[in-house]
């Protein structure tokens, strides 16, 4: 059974956190790990790393805001791929949100892409998992992505307040994301 727990500079695993999260996110999509941590102090906003015993096997960063929660990054080490941990861990973000609509964004599936097949088998993963699209796009880091909901569908809005919340107004002001 897998065990979350909150993530911090001083976690044993906190170097192989860095590194998996490093591996897993282009550049351009990733933020900066003390920000991360730093908003995580939010009541609302959780950085986790998952165990299987006492096996590092991936992270998730989650963010609630009015009824929804926001998967921003799931991760599963890459080393341990393909032994079910990826839909643990959403059954137990399911298990510990029941009464909110989840989202995440990824990027669009689109034949002419580079990492087409890569993309689709995501897509598939997310599916099998109870996420449908949700009929959102939302354009961020000059990458189009698709938005995938399990719940309740949400609107545009919606999801620009719960960045805002995410981010600030401050920060806001200079990355609107552009969804449609």
């Amino acid at each position: 059974m897998l065990r979350a727990i909150n993530v911090s500079r001083k976690m044993t695993d906190y170097h192989e956190l860095k590194q998996l999260y490093l591996r897993a996110f282009p550049k351009a999509e990733r933020i900066p790990l003390p920000f991360l941590r730093y908003r995580a102090k939010k009541a609302d906003i959780n950085f986790y790393a998952y165990y299987d015993d006492d096996s590092f096997v991936g992270l998730t960063y989650l963010i609630s805001y009015k009824g929804i929660t926001y998967i921003l990054f799931l991760a599963v080490n890459d080393r341990i791929r393909s032994k079910g941990y990826g839909s643990q861990i959403l059954k137990s973000i399911s298990e510990n949100y029941p009464h909110d609509t989840l989202i995440l964004i990824m990027e669009e599936v689109v034949k002419s892409a580079p990492n087409y097949q890569q993309r689709l088998k995501r897509q598939s993963f997310y599916f099998k998992n109870g996420f449908r699209d949700s009929g959102h796009t939302s354009i961020e880091y000059g990458v189009k992505y698709q938005m995938l909901v399990k719940g309740e569908n949400i609107t545009a809005q919606q999801y620009r307040d719960l960045f805002k919340y995410f981010v600030g107004s401050v920060v806001y002001r200079f990355f609107n994301p552009e969804v449609s």
